[in-house]
């Protein structure tokens, strides 16, 4: 059987807080190891019948990672420029900021570093304890990394967080726990084709269309998560909205079809499915900040009546160039989602009440979805 894919899985830090905002770093090389120790506080006492040991619970964990960056002058990219990089990110910018907030009288708790491994499936706040440049003459060209951290909390969640929901909504790491999700429901969709493959029912064609296509909707969303990692602007937000809705038309349109469907089997796959593409829907809705960032448009107002005698504003420049200011504030873009006239009438009708929606035209709506909508 051959191995997942492990394209979207990265290992990188998170830095946040204090002054200059927030910083991220990916190893486009992976760490060549990595070693999780999770100590015991335990002291043996020993006597001349036998021992005993005083437990004190947990110690704390340490993350190990070592590795290179590359090598210098890549092509790609310079090897020595990434090593400062991961330096500045996990190590010189933590001391830095705590620094800073300490001298101002501010908390330097405030300061952040969070090591997100979506491969191994961890997340935790940490500290660095050492970072180590190692060189040898045997390899004159790598910049070879040696990063020990301290584990300072498992869970990475704000302290301010009073309940696992507003924990997610406020953990600077949602994107990457989303994107996990993400992941997740793919494979899943892919175990729902596979066993709608092995039933018998009128539907099977059309659900096995609908989740492959879903299937696609999705990859292109984590395609895009690794392109812009956590910012979603202007030309992104478009593929995550137009997603979002197609698994939720999925998602009733498949519940509609369950309640007319008497196979029991069949029923459950679909029930399935419509679970499924529902939690597509709200972790790409819930799991990433979608923000808009609108430029001034003082120049859209034209002269007033006063502006002769009183001052006022100047004619409009848009007026004088007939050019239209939603031009500047929605340029053309080349989308890599467009949906045709069909597709939208196809999401408008699964998107209604499904007490109103007959089990003919679910399907039929259905059936226009991979169609309706092209992926580039």
């Amino acid at each position: 059987m051959t191995p997942p894919s492990q394209k979207h899985r990265k290992i990188g830090f998170y830095l946040e807080g204090g002054e200059g905002g927030v910083l991220t770093w990916n190893f486009t090389i992976r760490p060549e190891e990595l070693i999780r120790e999770e100590p015991s506080r335990l002291t043996v006492q020993q006597t001349l019948g036998s021992a005993w040991v005083d437990a004190f619970d947990r110690g704390v964990s340490t993350i190990t990672l070592k590795g290179h960056t590359g090598w210098r002058g890549g092509f790609s990219a310079d090897g020595a420029a990434q090593f400062e990089n991961l330096r500045s990110t996990v190590f010189t910018q933590w001391h830095a900021r705590r620094k800073a907030l300490a001298e101002k009288g501010q908390d330097p708790e405030a300061v952040g570093l969070y090591f997100a491994d979506t491969l191994d499936r961890i997340t935790a706040r940490v500290a660095p304890k050492t970072f180590t440049l190692r060189r040898s003459k045997d390899a004159p060209l790598l910049m070879r990394y040696d990063v020990s951290l301290l584990v300072l909390n498992d869970n990475a969640e704000p302290t301010s967080a009073k309940d696992a929901i507003t924990g997610a909504l406020f953990n600077p790491l949602r994107w990457l726990t989303a994107k996990l999700g993400l992941e997740n429901l793919v494979r899943e969709i892919g175990e729902i084709i596979k066993q709608v493959g092995q039933a018998y029912s009128a539907v099977k064609e059309v659900v096995t269309q609908v989740c492959a296509f879903v299937q696609s909707c999705v990859r292109l969303v984590l395609d895009v998560i690794d392109e812009v990692r956590s910012g979603i602007g202007n030309l992104t937000a478009p593929i995550f909205s137009t997603v979002q809705m197609v698994a939720q038309a999925a998602g009733n349109g498949f519940g509609i079809l369950a309640t007319g469907e008497s196979a029991g089997a069949v029923k459950g796959l679909l029930m399935r499915a419509a679970s499924t593409m529902n939690d597509i829907a709200c972790t790409i809705a819930n799991g990433f900040e979608t923000g808009r960032t609108f430029r001034s448009f003082d120049d859209l107002y034209g002269a007033s009546n006063c502006s002769s005698t009183g001052g006022g504003r100047a004619w409009s420049t848009y007026a004088e160039a007939e050019r239209s200011p939603l031009q500047e504030m929605f340029p053309p873009v080349a989308s890599r989602v467009s949906v045709s006239t069909a597709g939208r009438n196809a999401i408008d009708t699964l998107l209604r009440d499904p007490l109103t929606i007959p089990s003919v035209a679910a399907s039929q709506a259905l059936a226009v979805l991979p169609s309706g909508v092209k992926l580039r």
